[in-house]
């Protein structure tokens, strides 16, 4: 079955109707050219993995994904942007429900106050367990990777050490400051 080109870096689709009263078990793993479009996609320096096992299940009208994923990273450090690798396990689960038709109301209100997430759409095309598992990853990511070596300059007042230098020579010297006026004209 050839596939047609979603756009999507990581695209592994299931039709629902595949998936019936028991659960059914996937493996998926990215190949090379699409852990390197993720990589760009997330910004990260290397992608060196990215795999999940998912478990999937009707509930009444709701599809479930149970999933683990794992990833082996190298992202840069924001101090030094030195390369940080990293291991990513992650467990999750998604709710999916079939996206209602245009025009048709839902048939529950949403309360704004429920900090409970809706159920991800799906249409005939079925659900794309890639384009999930990349997702998840992106939430699994360290949003401040940090290397073990780096390390901020740390002043009293968080100014690097030549602003603070300036500082106490302008408070020594009140004419330092117009010195430095004239300077910069």
């Amino acid at each position: 079955m050839a596939r047609k080109d979603t756009g999507v870096e990581f695209s592994r689709p299931i039709a629902v109707k595949d998936i019936g009263d028991r659960p059914v078990q996937r493996r998926i793993d990215a190949k090379r050219p699409e852990l390197e479009a993720l990589a760009r996609r997330f910004d990260l320096i290397d992608l060196k993995s990215l795999g999940a096992d998912l478990s999937l299940f009707w509930r009444g009208d709701e599809v479930i994904v149970d999933g683990t994923l794992q990833a082996e990273v190298v992202q840069r450090c924001v101090v030094s942007l030195a390369e940080v690798p990293s291991t990513v396990n992650s467990d999750f689960t998604l709710v999916f429900r079939e996206r209602a038709e245009s025009g048709q109301q839902p048939e529950e209100d949403i309360d704004p106050d429920i900090e409970e997430e809706l159920p991800e759409p799906f249409g005939p095309e079925g659900i794309d367990l890639g384009e999930a598992v990349a997702q998840q990853l992106s939430l699994s990511l360290d949003p401040y990777p940090r290397h073990p070596d780096a390390e901020l300059e740390r002043t009293q007042w968080g100014k690097p050490p030549q602003a603070e230098e300036e500082e106490s020579e302008a408070a020594r010297n009140p004419f330092a400051v117009l010195k430095n006026l004239k300077r910069e004209r």
